[in-house]
């Protein structure tokens, strides 16, 4: 993994700490693209993935968006009722339009 560029602490709903580490894209001669990867821990679960971007930025975002799918709608991590900050926005973006603004 490469350096942290974000890290974000939710909580199930028995208080227990679910932490989001993101690492800063890198660009990968193999898929002539960016990466950013990210983790997902929990004291009994780990999952690591990345998301794949023409550039840093869409890297960034297409993981926090990825991240959002997992947190919000997995069986696995809709049983444990997140929350960040006591509220039950993740605050990931939404894979909706709902949260986009109208012209």
């Amino acid at each position: 993994m490469h350096k942290i560029i974000g890290y974000r602490e939710l909580h199930t709903e028995n208080g227990e700490p679910v932490e989001i580490t993101m690492y800063l894209p890198f660009f990968s001669d193999e898929y002539k693209a960016y990466i950013c990867q990210y983790k997902i821990s929990k004291y009994d679960y780990c999952d690591e993935g990345r998301a794949i971007g023409e550039d840093m930025l869409q890297a960034i975002y297409l993981a926090m968006v990825k991240l959002g799918v997992i947190l919000s709608h997995t069986d696995f991590w809709k049983k444990e009722n997140l929350s960040w900050n006591g509220d039950k926005n993740l605050g990931f973006p939404s894979i909706d339009n709902s949260n986009q603004q109208q012209p």
